[in-house]
Formats: C-alpha cells, structure tokens, sequence
C-alpha cells in the first residue's frame, strides 16, 4: 500500500516504513463552498493537509466543521469549489478515495442489541472478508478488548467513540477522518486517545479531526485551521497559528515606577498597570525571555522591588479566542 508517497507493507495492524521521502497532500481544497439556500455553511474554504500529520479543523459548534468533513467524504456536494482526497477528486472518485479512507461523522452509530465485536463483524463483512482478521488487533488498539463480549448499549459515549475508530481502522487506511472524536472522553481517555493519534502518524497516517476542544488540539495535532461562521480564519503549523507578541506580567512595589521603566524598552507596544504590577506587551517578534531579564535589571537598577516576573506562552486558546471575539464585534 503507498501512503503519500511512501511503500508501506501491512502485516495484521504492523507497519514498516520504506526509504522513501514523504511529501504530498492528503486533502486540498480550492474555494469549497456550501449553501443551504440563501445559508452559506462553508465559504470558500482553501486547505492544504500534508500527508503524515495530525490536522486540527477547530471551531465553535455549528462553525461549518461537520459540513467540511462531509464534503470531502462525498456525503454532501459542494455548491463551488474543489476538493481532492488522497490525490482523487471528489465526489467524482469518492469511491476510489473512500476505500483509503476511515471516517467518522459525527457521532458513530452502531447497534446497540448487539456486542462491540459483533457490530464490528458486520463492518467487516461489509467492507470484504481481507478485514475480518483485523477485528482483535482493532479492539486491542482502541483499548476494548475487555469490553469487546459486552452489548454496546452498555457503552458510555467514550466507549462508543473508540468504538468508532475501531471500525475505522478496519480496512487500515491512509486518512483518517474524525468528527468530535474526543467528545464523551474523561481525562484519562483524552491522554490515551492523543497517544493513540500520535501512534498513527507515526505509522505514516494522516489524521483529521474536528473539535472544539482547544486544548487538546493543541497537544495533539502539527497542524491546523481554525474555522468561524463557516470560513477559515486562520490556518498552518501549530506554531505558526499561535504565535503572536509575548507578555510579561510583572508584581511590583511600584506599579507607577514600573510602567514608566517599561516604556522605556523599544520593544514595548503596550502596558498595564494594576495596584499589583504591571502587564507590558511587547511586539510580535521580540525576544521575550531577553526582554524579560533587561526589564527586571532596569526595575531592580530604579530601586523597584520585583515580586515576581511571568513570561506568559501563547496558546492556541488565546489565538482562537482573538480570532473570534475580533470577527464576532465586527458582525
């Protein structure tokens, strides 16, 4: 099997790794759009997700995600725009792009009378008798194999959604497409589940998933694109999308004092003050950590008492939040 350029040969759910360079795409989009009459769902939407990464779409709910996910997987078409899948067009190859492709929409469904293993019997018997073989391994890898004799009503949500990618991986794909597949997760499943992300990719899978939760975009994924009211705002390398100017956050003797010194650095775009301290901004692109030790010199050298001195990391929470808010005031 080649995934993005690259031979891999499959013995049960083991991969080994050819000498081959990896590049390429696994999903591109030119200007997709949705409309559902006079509604535009997704607006002009352009992606690019490199083959053998974790692709974060992060978004509020009801911001076009699941709308995206569907029209790459042919399941709704496109009122304009274009979109390719593992190299095929679709909805023109969907058939051939699918084969290659595990997905989950939205929240998986199953059979709830019958057993996690039974309902996943049926999956294979679909998807040809070649994924039978893969049913244990599947169930060990999504950490079912105790519960795999129980009926899945008596699944929680959680169980449900390993569930789900366990049925994905049936038929060992390339891409791996997934809708909210953290949602129903305690702590302990969040931890397991990224690890289990990060396992596929270094398998050379690609993975995509959607999610509002911030945080574990952020721990799990290389990539991703931030989307709001169907458009995407912001996209690229996890670093690239959060980064913006540091802060230094500073508790002081005198607030007054300090912001005057502050201001005093080339750097500084803003400052705070508080009865506490002072918050100073510097610009995109400084040196957060050399400004941080000039500063506390400089206080310390005008006879300000330094309590403490914060140089805050950018999150992907603060991006996405200042993305947001700034479109929503603008509505």
């Amino acid at each position: 099997m080649w995934v993005c350029g690259r031979r891999l040969s499959v013995d049960g759910m083991q991969i080994t790794h050819a000498n081959q360079d990896h590049h390429g795409s696994a999903v591109q989009t030119v200007g997709l759009t949705k409309r559902f009459g006079e509604r535009t769902a997704v607006e002009d939407v352009s992606l690019d997700v490199p083959c053998g990464t974790a692709y974060g779409f992060l978004g509020h709910n009801g911001a076009g995600k699941t709308t995206l996910i569907r029209m790459l997987l042919g399941l709704t078409r496109a009122s304009s725009g274009s979109a390719t899948v593992l190299g095929l067009p679709v909805p023109d190859q969907r058939a051939r792009a699918l084969a290659r492709v595990g997905a989950i929409v939205e929240e998986p469904s199953f059979y709830a009378h019958l057993t996690g293993y039974e309902n996943l019997k049926i999956a294979a018997a679909i998807r040809g008798p070649q994924t039978r073989y893969r049913i244990e391994s599947v169930l060990d890898r999504v950490g079912l194999d105790k519960r795999a004799r129980d009926r899945v009503g008596t699944y929680s949500l959680g169980m449900r959604q390993r569930l789900g990618v366990a049925r994905c991986l049936l038929s060992d794909p390339e891409l791996l497409i997934l809708d909210e597949p953290m949602n129903g997760l305690d702590p302990a499943g969040m931890l397991e589940f990224r690890s289990m992300i990060k396992s596929f990719v270094d398998e050379g899978r690609t993975v995509v998933l959607s999610s509002h939760l911030l945080d574990e975009v952020e721990k799990t994924c290389d990539a991703v694109a931030i989307v709001d009211n169907g458009r995407v705002v912001s996209q690229g390398s996890m670093s690239s999308v959060i980064s913006r100017a540091p802060v230094l956050r500073v508790d002081c003797s005198d607030p007054q004092g300090a912001s005057a010194v502050a201001w005093s650095l080339p750097v500084v775009s803003d400052v705070d003050s508080s009865a506490d301290g002072i918050v100073v901004h510097l610009r995109r692109g400084a040196d957060g950590r050399l400004m941080a030790g000039e500063l506390n010199r400089r206080l310390v050298e005008t006879d300000v008492d330094v309590f403490g001195l914060e140089l805050s990391r950018p999150t992907l929470e603060d991006r996405f939040l200042e993305i947001t808010s700034t479109i929503d005031a603008n509505r």
